[in-house]
């Protein structure tokens, strides 16, 4: 059941509705289940732990309270607050599968923004979104190149984008080894991995040595690293869900340094950044469309595609194998957000095309990467 709540007083008034019926749980223990047990600790409202399909660990630093499984022996009382947006329908989805009644499953159409009005967040982020400022129109009128990991992704492609500014993000670095290229910027969104990856003070620190500048959500574990004089080319911008009433397309942003719209893809915030720094040319490589891991209407994953073998590669100096990080993907989403930059584009005089050698997004015109380069020399 999904509620339409606007405000973090209207959250808690609606959560206290539901004190001694049963056990109150937070569904996803990651960044945003964290700041939604915190916020009912601060407001005295008792709540037993998380449930998580993938972390098994306590987090007795931050909240003393457990993780559950889904498997887990639950009452008919219980109730489950669901703390994402982008992974809200396949946690309902397990939850109805253990066995919970919808009425007991609370899932909220801005859990977001009720979470960015928390204190804690609040009085965090403010100054470190505005320190993006820095690339607005920094490229005005240039050409760009985003990169995704999809299987077409070729080595002697990124070869020969040595010398243009390139988006890329997430597990690319598996690459690293093979190739003198690197990234121009990288980005990384997803909860899933950030809190494998970016949780290791040496793993931010080897990502940063490999770009000019680093972009990740304002409300990821990353937050701990702000003020490190180490990582001053790390930036953070805030995620907002929202859709225009009309098309029920994502919003674009005007303004990174104060939100970046989110579709569900890490590739939709590259191109509000390349946007906001003034690209006026955009080119989309290894943008297949496929993934590791599918997540499908009726609740099941599928494991069929996998990402191109040598983003699979462990790199030495980061600990978390890549394959261990699944990262699903909504794919009427992803096309949603795909469609939505190119209206916005079309409408600011902006040309996105996509340069991915075969794959199923044709959202953006075709150009072969090869005679594009040839025509730029």
């Amino acid at each position: 059941m999904q509620f339409n709540i606007q405000h973090v007083d209207e959250f808690i008034n609606f959560i206290r509705s539901y004190e001694g019926k049963g056990n109150i749980y937070v569904v996803g223990a990651g960044e945003y289940g964290k700041q939604i047990g915190k916020l009912l600790t601060d407001n005295r409202i008792e709540w037993n732990g998380f449930v998580d399909g993938y972390l098994k660990e306590l987090y007795e630093t931050e909240t003393g309270k457990m993780i559950y499984s889904y498997s887990a022996s639950f009452t008919e009382e219980d109730c489950f607050i669901i703390s994402s947006k982008v992974y809200a329908d396949k946690m309902e989805q397990q939850l109805k599968r253990a066995h919970i009644q919808e009425g007991n499953i609370l899932k909220f159409s801005n859990i977001v923004d009720i979470i960015w009005e928390c204190p804690a967040v609040i009085d965090d982020w403010r100054g470190y979104l505005q320190k993006v400022q820095k690339f607005h129109n920094l490229y005005q009128g240039q050409k760009c190149f985003i990169i995704g990991n999809g299987p077409s992704l070729a080595i002697e492609d990124l070869e020969k984008l040595k010398n243009e500014v390139t988006f890329a993000c997430n597990s690319i670095y598996g690459l690293y080894s093979r190739t003198e290229w690197r990234p121009t910027f990288w980005c990384a969104w997803d909860d899933v991995f950030c809190e494998s990856i970016l949780k290791e003070r040496k793993n931010v620190k080897y990502l940063l040595s490999n770009c000019d500048a680093a972009f990740t959500s304002a409300n990821k574990n990353t937050r701990l690293l702000r003020s490190d004089v180490d990582f001053s080319n790390l930036f953070f911008v805030r995620a907002r869900w929202k859709s225009d009433e009309k098309s029920g397309l994502s919003l674009f942003s005007d303004d990174c340094s104060s939100y970046c719209y989110a579709s569900g893809t890490v590739t939709y915030l590259m191109l509000q950044l390349a946007v906001y720094m003034g690209f006026h040319e955009i080119y989309l490589l290894g943008i297949d469309m496929s993934y590791s891991a599918k997540f499908l209407e009726d609740g099941t994953v599928d494991y069929s595609n996998s990402y191109a073998e040598g983003i699979k590669q462990k790199e030495a100096e980061l600990e978390q194998e890549i394959d261990k990080i699944c990262i699903y993907a909504n794919e009427k989403m992803h096309e949603k957000a795909y469609m939505a930059a190119h209206q916005y584009a079309d409408s600011h005089g902006i040309k996105i095309y996509n340069a991915t050698r075969g794959g199923e997004l044709e959202v953006f015109e075709r150009v072969e990467l090869d005679g594009m380069l040839k025509i730029c020399e």
